[in-house]
């Protein structure tokens, strides 16, 4: 049977993602694999579908923006959560398509998600504010995925520091060119005859979009130097898609009468030929991933001048195989220029160390195989994740950023109950209005839990014969307004700052008093912080007996997922509103009554029990 996967691209226009792609795909249905690619870009589709009509292409119908829209990133979401049902693994690319590919990909249970940043959507010119902003998202997603594919040593070093992945998850894998490919091509001599340039003169291509990433514009303001102190003939040629920069170039080209100088060349998919009939390559992004583009010039024997940024600057020594110019500075980038220019035996050593660069670092075969390893070593680890006891998911940073948010929420929403709730309770209790009890947490540690006291003072000595609390309907230790607060778990909402505070969380086992560990066939549950509600609150609240809700929340501790959260954190509300299970039955069920069956992918059906059916 053929292993499925799919691409994810969202909005992500024609480029270097698509060599990136090109080469992993062709080593993929080499391997058996079913491949689709999930892409909005019209060129996108139909280079695949004309080069690999084996490969499925999947599309959102616009739906995927480059830009933050909460409107269209979440019908995205939706969008691509139903597509993704079936496949085994989910590729993602981009920030915007990673972000959306990895969340739907959870969602849809995916049994393996791999995401390659094409260079992280912060940078060495990002404000404070976006790479806080940016950095926290892509350590938020981060947590869905199972391998994290970096391009280059500085996303890599990023990526650590910002905490985007542990760094078992993170792996550095270098693009690759095809070399063969390149060496097989002829230089296209023509292109220089049509700009009406003679032996001697000199043209320096630039291949890459029309964007501010590129930074397209500093060739013009150098070009008007270059021009002004030079006899012979210069002029620069410029391929790639327009991304909206093409205008403003137009109106300096003209206002520094660089008409003749200056030329333009729509998105071609074999750029090769060019390259190979031109005399430099300059790349003066202000960020990058690992741009192909570089790769492809310097395996031309082109001498290559870029932008000393991350990504340029490993695979360039300075003055060794290329030459690095400070990001955005137009005298450097002149001065860098100016040696090649008057030197054609430079050219000649420098271009000549570049392709030995790239031979021994970049090859379309070293490529392929890292990451397919990435593939198969993730298989495995899957295989092991599924035989531990507890989802990783519990302890994740994704849960206790929800943890955070959530309580803030319910903090902001309860504010005007828990302001009234307190002035009473210090009218009742004095100075005593919050009941705090010693609690088992995670690991086995204690910690002090805050309620709303309902009792009278020492009440609470009262217990069950296994040691857990009692709850009676008409229990005379509880006073008339610490019943009302218990009926609709009013007396919980202190509990909001231990979540703050990161003793428990909003879901999961909900933390017993310290009681002996001999009590615990199962401890599973002390793996997990304590929940201000839980799976056994919707399968019983109170009525249940401590073996039970043990046998419950050791169940969800297996089994934990942000949907699942959510589920609880609903029937939470519906059973509070009904007031079920709030008091301890006379008659209580045993391990007998507990019946567990799965379906599907190991989903709990339910579990019956004299009081009712397990909800899920």
């Amino acid at each position: 049977m053929k292993k499925k996967i799919i691409h994810i691209l969202g909005a992500s226009k024609f480029g270097g993602i698509v060599q990136y792609l090109v080469f992993l795909i062709e080593r993929q249905l080499k391997d058996n694999y079913q491949v689709a690619i999930l892409t909005e870009d019209e060129k996108i589709k139909s280079y695949f579908q004309e080069n690999f009509p084996q490969v499925k292409i999947v599309t959102t119908k616009k739906v995927y923006k480059r830009e933050i829209s909460p409107f269209y990133d979440l019908w995205a979401l939706l969008r691509t959560t139903k597509i993704l049902k079936g496949y085994s693994i989910v590729h993602t690319h981009t920030s915007k398509g990673g972000f959306i590919g990895r969340l739907a990909a959870k969602i849809s249970r995916v049994p393996l998600i791999i995401h390659t940043a094409h260079g992280f959507a912060f940078h060495e010119f990002s404000s404070k504010k976006a790479t806080f902003f940016y950095s926290f998202l892509e350590r938020l997603v981060s947590y869905f995925c199972d391998k994290i594919i970096l391009l280059n040593k500085k996303d890599y070093q990023l990526a650590k520091k910002f905490k985007i992945g542990n760094e078992k998850k993170l792996a550095l894998i270098y693009n690759g060119i095809d070399l063969k490919k390149i060496e097989k091509e002829k230089p296209d001599f023509s292109i220089r005859e049509k700009l009406g340039l003679k032996a001697g003169d000199f043209l320096i291509t630039f291949v890459g979009r029309l964007s501010p990433q590129k930074n397209p514009e500093i060739l013009i303001r150098t070009m008007r130097e270059l021009v002004k102190e030079n006899n012979r003939k210069i002029c620069l040629l410029l391929i790639g898609e327009d991304m909206g920069e093409k205008e403003k170039l137009l109106k300096l080209i003209k206002e520094f009468q660089l008409d003749s100088n200056v030329h333009f060349l729509d998105f071609i998919k074999n750029p090769i030929p060019l390259l190979k009939a031109s005399d430099c390559f300059v790349l003066p992004s202000l960020w990058e991933g690992l741009p192909i583009a570089l790769l492809e010039a310097m395996a031309c024997s082109l001498p290559v001048i870029a932008s000393n940024i991350k990504g340029n600057n490993e695979v360039i020594l300075d003055g060794i195989n290329g030459y690095l110019f400070s990001p955005n500075n137009e005298k450097d980038l002149k001065e860098k220029i100016m040696l090649l220019l008057n030197n054609e035996e430079l050219r000649t050593k420098i271009g000549k160390q570049g392709k030995e660069t790239v031979i021994k670092r970049f090859s379309k075969e070293r490529f392929q195989e890292e990451t397919m390893k990435i593939y198969n070593f993730q298989k495995e680890s899957q295989s092991k994740k599924r035989e531990k006891n507890i989802s990783p998911y519990l302890n994740s940073f994704a849960k206790r950023t929800f943890d955070i948010l959530f309580s803030l929420f319910l903090l902001i929403l309860t504010l005007p109950l828990f302001m009234p709730v307190l002035l009473i309770q210090l009218f009742y209790f004095k100075n005593k209005a919050f009941f705090t009890q010693e609690r088992r947490g995670r690991n086995f540690k204690i910690f002090k839990i805050y309620k709303f006291r309902t009792m009278k003072i020492d009440a609470e000595k009262l217990k069950r014969e296994d040691g857990s609390s009692l709850y009676l309907k008409n229990d005379p230790r509880v006073t008339k307004f610490g019943r009302f607060l218990r009926e609709f778990g009013l007396d919980e909402l202190p509990q909001i700052f231990n979540v703050l505070k990161g003793e428990m969380s909003i879901v999961g086992p909900r933390p017993d008093e310290v009681l002996p560990l001999e009590l615990y066939k199962d401890k599973t549950k002390f793996f997990a912080k304590p929940g201000l509600t839980s799976l056994s609150i919707i399968n019983g609240r109170n009525n249940l007996p401590l073996n039970l809700r043990n046998e419950i929340e050791s169940f969800y501790c297996q089994r934990a997922s942000f949907i699942l959260d959510l589920k609880i954190i609903l029937k939470t509300i519906l059973i509070i509103l009904k007031r079920e299970g709030i008091y301890n039955k006379q008659e209580v069920c045993d391990e007998k009554c507990l019946f567990i069956n799965f379906k599907g992918r190991g989903v709990y059906e339910k579990i019956k029990y004299s009081t009712g059916k397990f909800r899920n």
